[in-house]
This record gives structure tokens, sequence and C-alpha cells, in this order.
């Protein structure tokens, strides 16, 4: 994700596009802040995908807030900004599965390893957690797919 960060701002830069570069590098400063104080909390590996995803989430619902506000009060050009900075920020989050491929996922991982029985739903979801990314998959819809594949299945 860190990765994907640092294109976002190189083709930010090459578009001169000044309010996704100024949000691109607020998020960089913010990841950068965060991962010092992991480390100075003894975190020495510093911060994973998962929470470099959940500081994008909280800045595009930080952003989502604050349109909204500008909406309310008629404050037009800054609740715009506020949307354009929403599509930059999304455009760093891996796209999520359709509800079709889902269960496409779980039909596969079900067939992987052999489970049978509802007793083998923790073992599915942990291999459906391992595959994919947090916000590719909505693991609240993939939950119950789960439980109806495993409660139908009469082998």
């Amino acid at each position: 994700m860190k990765e994907r960060l640092s294109q976002a701002i190189t083709e930010a830069e090459k578009r001169q596009d000044k309010i996704g570069l100024a949000v691109l590098r607020l998020l960089n400063a913010v990841i950068t802040d965060r991962e010092k104080l992991a480390r100075s909390g003894g975190n020495f590996e510093g911060l994973n995908d998962n929470d470099i995803y959940q500081i994008i989430v909280e800045f595009q619902k930080q952003r989502e807030a604050s349109a909204k506000q500008y909406d309310e009060r008629g404050i037009v050009d800054l609740a715009t900004n506020e949307r354009h900075e929403i599509k930059v920020i999304q455009s760093l989050l891996p796209e999520k599965l359709t509800e079709n491929e889902i269960t496409i996922a779980v039909d596969t991982v079900i067939k992987k390893i052999g489970a049978t029985s509802i007793r083998d739903k923790g073992r599915v979801m942990k291999e459906l957690k391992a595959r994919y990314q947090r916000g590719e998959m909505d693991f609240t819809q993939a939950n119950p797919i789960v439980l109806g594949r495993l409660s139908s299945d009469t082998s």
C-alpha cells in the first residue's frame, strides 16, 4: 500500500493536481508519523498493509463528513474540493469484489480446504482473510455465504 501511495504522489505531481497532491502528501505524513509511533512503542516492523488501509479509510471518512458539512452550509467550492480528495483517496483502495466474486471465492476455498460442515467456518474465513485484503472482500458479506454453503453441504 505504501508503494501504491508513492506512485499516486508521483502521478499527481505529473498531472499538477494540487488538491490531490496535497491530500496524498498529508496522508503519507500521517502514515510516516504512525509508523514512527509504532516503532517507538516496540513494534519494529512498523505498519502493515491492514494498518495503512485503516488510516486511508479513516482519511476518506473524514473527507466525507467534511463534504457533507460543507454541503449543508452551502459552501460548494470546499465541498467540491473534499469530493476530489475522496476520489484521490479511493484510488488507493483495492476494488471491492462483487457478491458473485465473493461466492466464487468462498466455493473455491471450501473445496481447497475440504470444508464439510459448519464447524469448518472458522477455517474457511481464516483462509479467505489470508487470500484477500481488507477492503477487497467484504467479510461481513462473505460470512452468510460461508454459513449457507456449509449448512447446505450434505456430504
